[in-house]
C-alpha cells in the first residue's frame, strides 16, 4: 500500500545492474529531500545508480551511460 520514503520514483533493473531515477522537473532538480539523498546513497554505495532526471531521453541516456560503465564479471 505504501512505498518507502526517499525511494526513487522509478526502479530500473538492466542487465543485473539496480537503477533508482528519482523524476523531477528541471526547476527542481537540487530539490531532494535528505531521505531521499539518503537512500541514494544507500543505492549507490550498494553498486547500484540513483540519480535524479527531468525527462524520458534523460533516463535513457543515464540507464545507457551506467551500463556501459558498469563492470561486468561474466563478460
Amino acid at each position: 500500500e505504501y512505498m518507502m520514503a526517499g525511494l526513487p520514483d522509478l526502479i530500473v533493473c538492466a542487465e543485473g545492474l539496480f537503477i533508482g531515477l528519482e523524476v523531477k522537473l528541471p526547476a527542481t532538480r537540487s530539490n531532494t529531500s535528505a531521505r531521499q539523498d539518503y537512500v541514494h546513497g544507500l543505492i549507490n554505495d550498494a553498486g547500484g545508480k540513483a540519480t535524479v532526471v527531468c525527462s524520458p531521453i534523460e533516463a535513457i541516456n543515464t540507464i545507457q551511460n551506467t551500463l556501459l560503465k558498469h563492470e561486468r564479471p561474466y563478460t
